[in-house]
Parts: structure tokens; sequence; C-alpha cells
């Protein structure tokens, strides 16, 4: 019945009752057909039983019009005589449909009729005034006998009913689609109200908490959610709800750094627990496993394990295919090519079908299978689909493939000289954990800034120690602000490419070109050159000697640190060092014009590289470029006593 799972209960009354209508109620769980869920309802409202008494050529089935053949050939000859109908017939049907408790109906389908000789059909649908929707069919054969053209009409008309989708009447849940038009506040008193009328149900207690949720409350969702849960503490969705909640962060940012993992993979097992069947909760407790604490983190062997082997069971034990694409994609992630590319052929087609499979093929067997395989789509569709596989396979770090991929959806494409400076990029990419020790103690102290920077899991600390005591401690803020550019400067290519960090970092280091630009005692300015950063000189990082190794003392975007140590060193009677410090951070401050307000202005009223300037002009050239640093006190000082002197 409804094709349902599970036939809860029935009645039929009338039956025997020559002249009464037949009224059947029927209760069933998990129906194929009546489809319910938290925020809509649908039931299909069949007319054809009434129609089941008309002969089976009529209903398009069996034997067809006379002069056609039994396939209901539609060039069959039309109907030459009369249509003699063997036992005329009334027949109606109606339903009244009740929507669950806070639903209203949607708008009811349009009424139809139609009529041919004697025969006519009428169907009519109505919202009643306690929120119901009547749905009544009536049939009548009329006159036993129908001209040839009747016949034909009548045929046509009925065998479109049956074979086309039974009419739908839905409804919807009221919270829910007042939240969905932006009536807040309406949305959130509508569930308040339903709670209140049912104090002992926790459904209407979890709506409200996936309305705090979907307005960026978490913490207030959550707390519904335990609420809900004390009420019913069996029920397998309250679980799942407060495992939805727990993945978002304090300001409502869905698995973002500091979500609950812990929390929310408790409350998935224990959702499982009670509803072992449920093919969402299992799909949930899987996307959570397979995900990292922190966005880009990857999960542990045992829990991406656990993972794949939850979507296997929803495919297999369950027989639900609705996260097939998602258990593609795991076993892709987990290295498993060849289950990914066996799992990804079953997709429904389409473009994530289409992508995911390339890259699991070439992964699996190379790049020559994925182009048989791609070659199997339609031009276009194949370079769509050849281009986003090898952007899954930059997610994976594996470049040879990616760039091959990329090459090939640069054929013929509107775009193909971009699609192939990506290819050519990604050509040259190796993983930045072969990279990080190569060259010079300079370029290895570059190198190892970037990696602090872009996958370091407490950036701050790891660039801290690459750089230099002094700097640091002069202005820890600007040091941040420098490092935080830095690392955009490196991110500028992850819109581009559509990649992770670490990938991004792999295509950086592979591409990283850093020129000894300038030396002083204990001091050298290196030019460090990105590939995607706009403009041909790139950055200027400032290195220092310290405890016989190199640290970073300043960048272009931290110049007053440079400033800082000029003074040090003018005050301490370098003055070569610190005339030539000066001369680097003019060369980044160029295009200044004395008499301005900016750090460029100050620089060119105050320094003009002359390799002779005294200890005053130095000290307060050095002065006034450091006084725009985080910690000005001391140069605003020396500057105040200069003022006499100018």
């Amino acid at each position: 019945v409804f094709k349902a799972e599970r036939f809860v209960g029935g009645e039929v009354k009338g039956a025997d009752e020559i002249g009464t209508p037949v009224a059947i109620r029927v209760e069933v769980d998990d129906s194929d057909v009546v489809q319910t869920d938290d925020d809509e309802a649908a039931v299909p409202v069949t007319p054809d039983p009434i129609l089941s008494n008309l002969p089976d050529f009529l209903r398009g089935e069996g034997e067809e019009r006379e002069g056609g053949d039994r396939r209901g050939d539609a060039r069959a000859p039309a109907r030459t005589r009369e249509l003699l109908i063997a036992e005329p017939y009334v027949g109606e049907m109606v339903y009244r449909v009740h929507p669950p408790v806070g639903f209203r109906a949607r708008p009811v389908p349009p009424d139809a009729s139609w009529s041919f000789g004697g025969a006519s059909y009428r169907a009519r649908y109505a919202l009643e005034p306690d929120g119901s929707v009547t749905a009544s069919f009536r049939f009548d054969t009329g006159d036993r006998r129908l001209s040839p053209r009747e016949a034909e009409g009548l045929a046509h008309e009925v065998s479109a009913i049956i074979r086309s989708q039974s009419p739908i009447v839905a409804f919807e849940r009221v919270g829910a689609a007042l939240l969905s038009q932006g009536r807040v506040t309406e949305a959130l008193a509508e569930m308040e109200r339903l709670a209140a009328l049912h104090p002992k149900e926790a459904t209407h207690r979890l709506h409200l908490a996936i309305a705090d949720f979907q307005l960026g409350f978490p913490a207030e969702g959550i707390a519904e959610a335990r609420r809900a849960i004390a009420l019913e503490p069996t029920r397998a969705w309250g679980w799942r709800v407060l495992g939805l909640g727990l993945q978002h962060d304090e300001v409502g940012r869905f698995r973002a750094p500091g979500f609950d993992r812990a929390g929310a993979i408790a409350a998935f097992r224990k959702a499982r627990e009670l509803d072992p069947k449920h093919a969402g909760g299992r799909a949930g407790l899987a996307g959570l496993l397979a995900s990292g604490a922190d966005a880009g983190d990857r999960p542990s062997r045992r829990d991406l394990e656990e993972a794949l082997d939850a979507w296997r069971s929803i495919r297999e034990e369950l027989g639900d295919h609705r996260y097939d694409a998602e258990y593609a994609g795991a076993l892709l992630e987990a290295g498993r090519f060849a289950d990914a590319a066996g799992v990804a052929r079953d997709l429904e087609k389409g473009e994530a079908r289409d992508a995911l499979l390339l890259a699991a093929v070439a992964a699996a067997e190379g790049a020559g299978a994925a182009e048989a395989e791609a070659r199997r789509l339609p031009a276009d569709a194949a370079r769509a689909a050849l281009q986003r596989a090898a952007g899954r396979l930059i997610q994976l770090r594996l470049y040879p493939e990616a760039s091959a991929l990329a090459s090939l959806a640069a054929r013929g494409a509107p775009n193909a000289a971009e699609l192939q400076a990506q290819a050519d990029l990604l050509s040259t990419a190796r993983r930045w954990e072969e990279q990080v020790a190569q060259g010079d103690e300079p370029t290895r102290l570059v190198r190892q800034l970037f990696v602090a920077l872009v996958v370091d899991r407490d950036p701050a600390a790891a660039v801290g120690r690459l750089m230099a005591t002094r700097g640091a401690r002069r202005g820890e803020a600007r040091a941040a602000a420098s490092t935080d550019d830095l690392r955009a400067g490196i991110l500028r290519g992850a819109g581009r490419l559509g990649a992770p960090p670490a990938a991004i970092l792999d295509v950086a280091l592979g591409r990283l070109e850093v020129i000894r630009d300038g030396e002083a005692a204990g001091m050298l300015r290196l030019r460090v050159r990105l590939p995607f950063a706009p403009g041909g000189r790139g950055s200027s990082v400032f290195l220092v000697r310290e405890k016989k190794a190199w640290k970073v003392l300043a960048t272009d975007e931290s110049l007053p640190e440079l400033g800082a140590e000029a003074l040090r060193l003018a005050e301490a009677g370098d003055l070569a060092t610190a005339r030539r410090l000066l001369g680097w951070a003019l060369d980044d401050l160029s295009g200044g014009t004395a008499g301005g307000g900016s750090p460029q202005d100050v620089m060119a009223a105050l320094w003009t590289r002359d390799p002779a300037a005294p200890a005053p002009a130095v000290r307060r050239a050095a002065a006034a470029h450091a006084a725009w640093g985080d910690a000005p006190a001391d140069a605003v000082a020396l500057l105040e006593r200069a003022l006499p002197e100018i």
C-alpha cells in the first residue's frame, strides 16, 4: 500500500452496502509514494482507479485500437467504427488530505474537465476551512455508443491520465515557510506557539533549534536541541539536530576552526545507535569523520576508514544511493582511486559525475585512460569535465595528472591560453615537503617562512621562531601585519587554481625566486618573486645575522623595523651600515615629495643617499622612519630633541 515499508493499519467502510460510497482509511510508514519531511509533505491523488473498468485499449494497455498493433503504435490507422461500451458506469473518488500539525496547504492543482460524446471526466480541488484539501474525481461513460472520433478522443485523454504523474497535494510547514520569506519574528512565534501547545513533544523544539542555526545563533539552537532531547531522549532525530548544531563555531560558521567536532561525532553516534537504518544519520557521521577539526586538516586514517565504511553500508546494506557522490569523493581522497571510479560510474550522469569519474580514472590508470573516458562525452562537456577533474587532482596534490588533464581541457577551449598556462604551472609543482630544505640558508629561511604562513597550525608562533628577536620585540603588531600580507600574496593563486593552501604552497615554492639584492655587515636584502604576484621586482625581505643564523628582520610591508635597526646601528656608531639600511628603505619608498606627510614624503625630505651623511642626519632619518612603527616613543623623543638642530 502506497509502496510503504510498513503497513500500520487501515479501515474500510461501506464495501458491502450497495449505493453507499466506500470509505478507506490507510496508515503506513516509510512510504515511497507519500512523502513527508521536516518542512513539506506531498500526497499523490490518483484518479486511475475510476478508469480501471474501461477496456484495455482505451487505457493504453493490452490490445490496441482497431487496426493497430499491441505495442501502441501511434501510426496505426484511425478508428473507423463506433465504440460500444459493454458496461457503462459512473466512478467517483474523493480524497480528503489532512496536513500534519503546523503545516498548511500550498496552492492546489488546477481543476480539469473534458467530455467526448456522452463520456465526461472532472477533477476538482478545494482547500477546506479546517486546512485540509479535498480532491474529487468523477468519470461517467455516458451513452454506451461513441463515434470513431469520440472514441479516439476518449482513448487519448484516458491514456494521458494513466501515463502521466498523479496530481500532487502539497503542504508546507508554516514556520519554515515564514522563515524562508524573511519573516523571522512571525516564524519564531509560530514555532514557539506549537512548542507551547505540545510541551511534551520534541518536534517543535527541534524546529526552533534548526531555525536558530539558520539565523546564526548556534548556542541558542544547541540549547533548544538539548531541551528536545530531554523530552524524548530515545528519538534519534534530536541527536542528529544536536550533531548539526555542534558543527558550528560560536558565530555560526559551519565546521569553522573551533567547532566541537568530538561532540558532534558523539551525537551522531548516539543517533545511529537509536536508529541504525537512517541513511542521513549515517551519512552525517561519515561526513564528520572524513573532515578534520579545522578547515584544511585531514582526518586520521582510522576516522577516514570508519567514514568510508559508513558510506559503503548506506550504499550496500540500505540500498540508498543518495550519498554515492560523497562516498566516491571520499574514496578519491583516501587514495582508493579504482574504487572511486567504480562508484562514480554508477552515479547519475551529469557534470559532477563526469568530473569525479575522470579524476578517479586519471589517478588510477593515468591521463590516457581519462582522455579515453572523456571521448565518450560531447566535446564541450568533455572539456568542462576535464577542467573540473584537474581541479580535483590539484586538491589531491597529484600534479602530473592534473597538468595533463588541464592541457587536454585546453584543446579547442575558448580560454585555451589560460588553461594551458595553468597546465604549465602545474607541471613544475612538487610537494612543499620536498622543497623546503633546498637552497642556501637564506633561501631555506624564506621557504620556511612561507611554510609557516600557509600550512602551520600556529602560524604566528612558527613565524615568530624565524624572526629576529629585536625586530619582534620592537613591533609585534607590525610583524603580524607583515606576515598576513605575505600569506595573502601566496594565496592570491587560490582563486585561480581552486586549490587548498598546501597545493598553493607546492606551486609557489616550485616557482619561487629568491635573489640576493644587497648586503651589509650582518644583513641581507632579498628580492622574493612569486609566480602569481603582480609586478616584476618582487617583495623585499630583510635578514639579519643573529646567533650564527639568519633571521627575518623586516619585509617591505614592515619597513619601520628597518628604520629602528638603522637607528640602533647609528647610535652604536656603525654609520656605514645604518646609511645602507636607509638606502634600502628608500628603494621601497620612492616617489615621495618633501613637505608631504606620508612615509615616502618624510624619507624624500630627510634622506638623499649621502655616503658621508653625518651622524645627526642619519639618526634623524632613521628615527623618522622608525616612528611609523608600532613602538614610536623612542624615535619621536629623538626627533623632538633634534628639532632645534633643523
